[in-house]
């Protein structure tokens, strides 16, 4: 009997893992770079290769504004 519960544990935790690993992976994770200004709020040429060669090439860049930081700058996206 100790061998049937043991094995439907494990089965069932088996089974937790295996949803919850997509999940994982599927997030995105960002990172600002105020030292990356993006000029006139374009991304290339200096955002987007940045965050490629920072974070792979399924990486994403975007230029945002925020009070107190000089002009728009690089924010880099990428799977977690």
């Amino acid at each position: 009997m100790a061998n049937i519960s043991t094995c439907f544990l494990l089965v069932a935790a088996v089974l937790l893992v295996g949803t919850m690993i997509p999940s994982a992976m599927a997030q995105t994770c960002y990172q600002i770079h105020p030292e990356i200004l993006c000029d006139q709020g374009k991304v290339v040429p200096e955002c987007l290769p940045f965050c490629n060669n920072k974070f792979g090439p399924s990486a994403g860049g975007q230029c945002i504004e925020q009070i107190g930081f000089n002009g728009p700058f690089c924010a880099c996206d990428y799977p977690c």
